[in-house]
């Protein structure tokens, strides 16, 4: 009793009972928000061979319209699987150029012909990836492709993106009650300290537009026409597209201009932190494509260097510029 009286005088109680009511919920909250995450993964199938497939933008040319697809593979399951092959078919039209960029320690086989394309693998370890770009040309702007992924093991199945999967009721109801919870015990904390500190946070908001970064790399470049495609704001121009156009440009001209190319590819990675991860390896899929290969340090690097820009439009301007400026001294200091 005697230890409780000094407790209570010295204000222990007055000083632990306000970080009691923050964090308290915020623990209950965080143990409900990854159980059901660990559920998950505790009851994912032991095979599984996931794909996705990624069009780009459908360009014009002499003697056809040509179109460069993105098929990556994924080992998603919980054991090796072996003999992975990937088959894709052209059905009104024809398949151009291809290339395969594989995860460090793999060495697939491929054989291309004018309307298939085929590569295979003799083991993939869990989390392993597989990247293909295929060129397609035809006189159709909608070019279908026929995939086959199949494994000793298991079929192939088109990954669905988390958004859609589907949850039930039950847990949709939990999660929104822990966020709440969360959200409620986060506010409180920052009315306590703010209380206690006297300071008020502010929280600032900096992001760009989407169609000014990609405008201004393909503009700097020299490189990409700025068609109206690429000026008109309203038109959905995504990283990948833009990456896409990079690619294909590098992929038919000179030592120069694919230089130029590397570097716009190298731009979006080091200079745009609000590009997804989708987005972000179909862009390294291109630069290995034209040659330049990321080892994973080189790929976090640029990554960093994006997420320290973050949304200063101005920051990445100059960076991009500063890039773009090492590219031409380069090239001058070679020609000399």
């Amino acid at each position: 009793m005697a230890g409780d009286e000094v407790l209570r005088s010295s204000g222990f109680f007055r000083s632990w009972k306000p970080w009691a009511i923050v964090l308290v919920p915020s623990l209950v909250g965080g143990v409900f928000a990854i159980g059901p995450a660990v559920y998950q993964e505790y009851t994912k199938p032991r095979s599984l061979l996931s794909f996705t497939q990624v069009s780009g933008p459908t360009i014009g040319a002499p003697n056809g319209l040509r179109r460069i697809s993105l098929i990556r593979i994924e080992n998603t399951g919980r054991t090796p699987l072996t003999n992975v092959a990937l088959e894709v078919e052209s059905a009104d039209g024809e398949i151009e150029s291809s290339a395969i960029s594989p995860a460090p320690g793999l060495n697939p086989a491929s054989q291309t012909s004018p309307t298939r394309f085929s590569a295979v693998m003799e083991r993939m370890l869990p989390t392993e990836t597989l990247s293909a770009s295929v060129m397609t040309i035809s006189k159709s702007p909608q070019v279908a492709l026929k995939l086959g992924v199949r494994s000793n093991e298991v079929l192939g199945s088109q990954a669905v993106p988390p958004q859609d999967d589907k949850v039930k009721p039950e847990i949709v109801s939990a999660a929104l009650a822990v966020a709440g919870a969360m959200i409620a015990s986060i506010g409180m904390m920052i009315l306590l300290i703010s209380r206690r500190r006297g300071f008020t946070a502010r929280f600032i908001g900096l992001t760009f537009d989407r169609s000014d970064v990609i405008t201004y790399i393909c503009a700097i470049s020299g490189v990409i026409p700025l068609s109206n495609e690429l000026l008109l704001r309203e038109h959905d121009v995504s990283y990948r597209r833009a990456g896409d156009l990079f690619l294909f440009t590098g992929m038919k001209t000179d030592a120069a201009i694919k230089a130029k190319c590397v570097t716009g590819l190298r731009a979006m990675l080091s200079a745009i932190d609000q590009m997804n991860d989708t987005s972000a390896a179909i862009i390294r899929s291109n630069l290995a494509t034209l040659g330049n290969e990321l080892t994973d340090d080189e790929y976090r690097a640029l990554r960093t260097s994006a997420a320290a820009i973050g949304g200063d439009l101005l920051a990445a301007r100059n960076h991009i510029l500063e890039m773009f400026r090492r590219n031409d001294r380069a090239a001058a200091g070679h020609l000399a």
